[in-house]
């Protein structure tokens, strides 16, 4: 945040914590929510069309969720988080 880089949020209910569905980061298999396959779906189609790289904030992606310090504190940074954002997406479904 102090660098100030260029970012979207997404903003999103997280829907039932069950991890069933596979994204592919960083060259491995990663495990997400079925909310966020469908948000992440939607953008990425949506993205096609302009076919311009996007950097994404997403909470369970970018924050650890096996450590719970490390969560506690980024939790207390994501108003600042979105506040920063280029543009925050809202997923409703």
């Amino acid at each position: 945040l102090r660098d100030k880089p260029d970012y979207d949020a997404l903003s999103y209910a997280w829907g039932t914590p069950n991890l069933s569905a596979q994204i592919v980061l960083n060259n491995e298999s990663f495990p997400v929510t079925q909310t966020l396959f469908a948000a992440l779906q939607q953008i990425c189609s949506d993205n096609k069309e302009t076919n311009q790289p996007r950097k994404l904030w997403v909470d369970a992606i970018c924050i650890n969720q096996m450590d719970n310090a490390g969560k506690s504190h980024q939790v207390l940074l994501m108003r600042d988080i979105y506040s920063n954002a280029t543009s925050v997406l809202a997923w409703i479904g």
